[in-house]
């Protein structure tokens, strides 16, 4: 199968949607012990407090929801 951007952009999508709480649990864990996300210098550091700051906001989530939804049928029908 070809994959599309629509089909690349509606898996990626999807598959964050499907690690949401995961992703959410792994900074919560990482502040209070930190070892995967916040370590690093300084630089480092700031870009992964960018990170958590979108991956805590709910309206990222609600929009990522309504672009899968727009997506999936352009992604089933890219695959046909």
């Amino acid at each position: 199968a070809i994959l599309t951007q629509w089909t690349c952009h509606y898996q990626a999508y999807s598959r964050l949607l499907q690690v949401r709480h995961e992703l959410n649990a792994i900074f919560a864990q990482d502040r209070v012990t930190p070892r995967i996300i916040f370590i690093g210098d300084n630089e480092q550091i700031a870009h992964a407090e960018e990170m958590e700051v979108i991956i805590k906001n709910d309206n990222f989530w609600r929009g990522l929801t309504r672009m899968t939804f727009v997506l999936e049928p352009l992604a089933i029908a890219a695959n046909k």
